[in-house]
């Protein structure tokens, strides 16, 4: 795509890796753990945001992520590959794999 593109216009290519991701994340449903300290004390701990090794945290992400590409930027699932998301004029493709974001398009749109 970044080949095709980059006969026609100015484009860039760019990886992201979002640290911390799933801690951007709000918890769906109340989730509390455990934790033993040094002391050999027990406390337990609401969590509000989801953890990296939560089971549904990969999908909770992918869905926070879509959503803020989709009302911020105006982009659309890519069909039929709803990891793949697109500008409405099609100057813009990001590939979402967990927190890792690959993005090809028009310089201008990207860099702004």
């Amino acid at each position: 795509m970044f080949l095709e593109m980059q006969q026609h216009c100015d484009v860039v290519m760019l990886g992201i890796d979002v640290k911390d991701a799933f801690l951007t994340v709000k918890q769906q449903c109340p989730t509390v753990v455990q934790c033993q300290m040094a002391n050999g004390e027990r406390a337990d701990y609401g969590l509000g945001k989801v953890l990296p090794g939560q089971r549904d945290g990969s999908r909770l992400w992918h869905q926070d992520i879509t959503k803020v590409m989709k009302e911020e930027l105006g982009m659309s699932v890519h069909e039929p590959y709803p990891c793949i998301l697109k500008s409405q004029d099609g100057c813009c493709f990001a590939l979402i794999h967990v927190d890792d974001i690959l993005v090809i398009g028009k310089r201008d749109f990207v860099m702004n």
